[in-house]
């Protein structure tokens, strides 16, 4: 009879292809691989930590020596076999089980069968890291009112059965060489062969809550507060799981393939070198240097945070390259302009060196990911952990605030922070609740993780001011006054009718001039883009681009409106951030004055023409994703300003240089209402905080609390949509599939990774609640009949759905 390996993760079904199941001791040593490229000296993290996760590495996974699990991995290859007789083969090789009636108890509970008399007898830890270790390996699937109720019985009987009887003791039908080896060579240690040799005892610490490890006498800690030492357990087991979790991805992703976590210290030295000849490239000056925001912004490199206020096109972004990092993330308002901004990340750092959290991809596990990542990885975790691996990740604000909700698996993130950089884009455009989780999380990571933080912002309202305030490391604002008069002048027109824009467009046409139209949503791109289409020449050449196409038409429609091919393009407010674009004439709705100053940027950019680009503002309308209250001050101020130049008798079109839109940008945030909106916005979001954390209106509220107070392997939103609850699901997006794509796919074998189009979750399950959407081909498949889609506008619905316009979010049609 043939020996099989034990396995660690079976195969599973990436790109149509099946990938060859993963051994035990082929993933653990894939981890160590990991853990050597991550744990470097790079990384501030004390002697007994480290030991701790490679211990976790080692250890994580021994419980997968059972019946029950290697039974569910073969069944899973099984089912992703492609030939009959392959998955007869498999299904031939299932393992008799002993005690097939019980229950299946998961693999991260009984590994400690296997290590936990040899970790009683290590003398470089001490009882409480100890233990902390041994609930790191435990919980690194899932989370603890999940396992709460699992009896000491039931765990006792999957170690005598499941493991000694229906494996260790058939040493004739398994391979233990190869894990065996793993052990001597990391640990010289044996693997357990005989029942007496397999720990029976130590479920019952397992249930025993953190707060009892500072009962415990420890003369290393006796000078320290009960609460201090809690602190530091917490954290602790938040770093050793984060670690161990973080490399059991990037192990299974990656598969023994080398990658590269960390910029070394020579490409951080040759950073400026590279951003000169980008910004030479781009501007066509072979002489141009660094601007003197530029050349400030390295005397605050050392420091924890630091926050740029300079007003747009000041060069703001080459001032976050200069603040070099072993590992960096660039975190933007959404994540069109991640998409956006990673492109220029490739043409400075190169693409094997820059990662990108898109929309789809996700940070949280679902319950149903939560349960198959024992046996095989999503396509999900695949592609996130391929990108966590990269020195420079891109990715939105709300991907890495919502951490601090803790839902599960969020130490993974939490590891992926430690001594890292992260700079921020335009913050001032991050609404009050995702600003205030953001400065929470910061505060906490600053501390415990040694981040260290750049904020970017055009001019920061006073009630952000008073949140960054409240921060002990926060040393003030790294601030310069770039604008100048007379610099890239626009004429701003106000209060257009719609129906002005086809006259518009003919006008500019016959000048042979571009135009880029900016609406609010996607569907009005759409109607608008059906009206020109009709009302203009045949060859005009009309493009759409928002959040609603294929990824792979995305990435051709960036580098298009990057290079402005064309002659009209129609967008949302994806253009407001990362688009280093330039058009003559610009039309738009009325927006929050924030984001119309945004808009204004991409009107005479680069300040060429003399007489100044021209702005059209058009009227109000009786639906908007924005807050009305917003609209209506940036209405008022506008309006007050147009009645005034007509007073004192200004017949000369309304110019307006960089000193004129910073003056009504801080007009903007000086107004009552405005102010009043944003307190009473920060007010609520705290409320909302304290009642997901439980904490009364008396009790202090900061990052360290919210993290820390409580168990740190108590999730406090189980699932990504509780926890974006906060964030009024504005940051909840799915991926689609159209249904001639994944019949095409079925039929040629063709690869539809690319082919996915994001939508908002809201939008999901309204066509999920009208039949329009199916599961099919392990995708979700928005079904022909529901949707028509094009290149030049992308996914249009046919399906009617009803969203009241309160619960519409900005993110939610771009």
């Amino acid at each position: 009879m043939k020996k099989r390996y034990l396995l660690a993760k079976s195969s599973t079904k990436v790109t149509g292809k099946l990938k060859n199941g993963r051994t035990l001791a082929e993933h653990t040593q894939d981890l160590l691989k990991c853990y050597d490229q991550i744990i470097t000296p790079e990384i501030t993290l004390s002697e007994n930590k480290k030991l701790m996760i490679r211990l976790g590495c080692v250890w994580h996974d021994l419980g997968k020596m059972n019946s029950k699990i290697q039974n569910n991995i073969y069944r899973s290859m099984a089912k992703n076999a492609e030939e009959e007789d392959e998955r007869l083969e498999i299904e031939a090789a299932l393992i008799p089980c002993s005690n097939p009636e019980k229950e299946e108890v998961k693999h991260n509970l009984l590994s400690p069968a296997f290590f936990y008399s040899e970790l009683q007898k290590r003398t470089d830890l001490s009882w409480q890291e100890k233990q902390v270790l041994l609930k790191a390996v435990m919980y690194h699937h899932g989370s603890f009112g999940k396992y709460y109720d699992v009896r000491q019985t039931a765990v006792e009987e999957a170690i005598f059965y499941d493991i000694y009887q229906d494996i260790l003791s058939q040493k004739d039908c398994f391979v233990f060489e190869d894990i065996e080896a793993v052990l001597t060579n990391e640990l010289l240690a044996k693997l357990p062969k005989d029942v007496t040799e397999l720990n029976f005892e130590y479920y019952k610490d397992f249930q025993k809550p953190f707060d009892l490890l500072v009962q415990q006498n420890d003369t290393n800690l006796a000078e320290d507060e009960p609460s201090s030492k809690k602190e530091k357990f917490n954290q602790m087991y938040i770093e050793v799981k984060g670690f161990v979790n973080l490399m059991d991805h990037l192990a299974s992703s990656q598969e023994g393939q080398d990658f590269k976590y960390y910029f070394t210290r020579e490409e951080q030295a040759e950073t400026d070198q590279k951003l000169l000849s980008f910004i030479q490239q781009r501007t066509g000056d072979a002489q141009a240097k660094f601007n003197a925001l530029q050349e400030e912004i390295l005397q605050f490199e050392d420091q924890p945070l630091v926050v740029t206020e300079a007003f747009t096109s000041a060069g703001k972004t080459v001032c976050s390259d200069r603040l070099t990092a072993a590992k960096k993330l660039y975190l933007v308002p959404n994540r069109i302009s991640a998409m956006s901004f990673y492109q220029e990340a490739v043409e400075k750092y190169g693409q094997k060196n820059v990662g990108v959290l898109h929309g789809t991809l996700h940070l949280y596990q679902s319950k149903a990911e939560e349960e198959a990542s024992e046996i095989s990885l999503s396509a999900n975790d695949i592609e996130l952990a391929r990108n966590f691996a990269k020195p420079y990740l891109l990715a939105t604000v709300d991907q890495i605030a919502m951490t601090l909700f803790k839902y599960p698996a969020y130490e993974k993130v939490l590891a992926v922070l430690k001594d890292a950089r992260v700079c921020v884009d335009e913050i001032h455009l991050l609404s009050p609740r995702m600003f205030l989780a953001f400065v929470y999380l910061m505060e906490y990571a600053m501390k415990h993780l040694d981040t260290r933080f750049h904020l970017m912002t055009a001019t920061l309202p006073s009630s952000y001011k008073k949140r960054l305030n409240n921060l002990l490391k926060y040393d003030g604002i790294h601030q310069a006054d770039t604008v100048k008069r007379g610099e890239k002048t626009i004429q701003l027109s106000l209060n257009h009718d719609s129906s002005e824009i086809v006259a518009i467009s003919k006008q500019a046409l016959s000048n042979n001039q571009q135009v880029l139209i900016i609406l609010n949503d996607v569907d009005s791109v759409i109607r608008c883009y059906k009206q020109l289409k009709e009302a203009l020449p045949e060859d005009t050449a009309i493009q759409c681009i928002h959040g609603r196409f294929k990824e792979n038409d995305s990435k051709g429609l960036y580098s298009r409106i990057t290079r402005q091919e064309g002659q009209i393009w129609l967008t949302t407010q994806v253009v407001e951030i990362a688009l280093d674009i330039d058009f003559p004439i610009v039309i738009s709705d009325l927006a929050p004055m924030d984001s119309l100053i945004q808009r204004m940027g991409r009107n005479n950019r680069r300040g060429k023409l003399e007489k100044g680009g021209l702005f059209y503002l058009l009227k109000p309308k009786a639906y908007s994703v924005y807050d009305q209250v917003l609209l209506d001050e940036t209405n008022k101020l506008l309006t007050k300003e147009q009645k005034n130049r007509k007073k004192s008798k200004k017949k000369e079109v309304w110019l307006l240089d960089m000193v004129d839109r910073k003056d009504l940008l801080t007009n903007y945030y000086e107004q009552k209402n405005v102010n009043k909106f944003f307190d009473t916005e920060f007010q609520q979001a705290e409320k909302e905080i304290r009642k997901i954390f439980g904490l009364t209106s008396k009790q202090p509220l900061n990052g360290e609390k919210l993290i820390l107070e409580e168990e740190p392997y108590q999730n406090i939103a189980d699932s990504k949509k509780e926890a974006a609850k906060y964030f009024r699901n504005s940051a909840m997006q799915i991926k689609v599939y159209l249904e001639e794509d994944v019949q095409a796919a079925e039929q040629t074998g063709k690869d539809i990774t690319g082919e996915g189009i994001s939508i908002s979750g809201r939008r999901y399950y309204q066509l999920l609640s009208r039949n329009a959407i199916v599961e099919k081909s392990y995708r979700k498949v928005l079904l022909q009949g529901s949707y028509i889609y094009d290149s030049k506008f992308g996914l249009e619905f046919l399906t009617k759905t009803v969203v009241p316009i309160s619960e519409v979010s900005e993110d939610d049609e771009n």
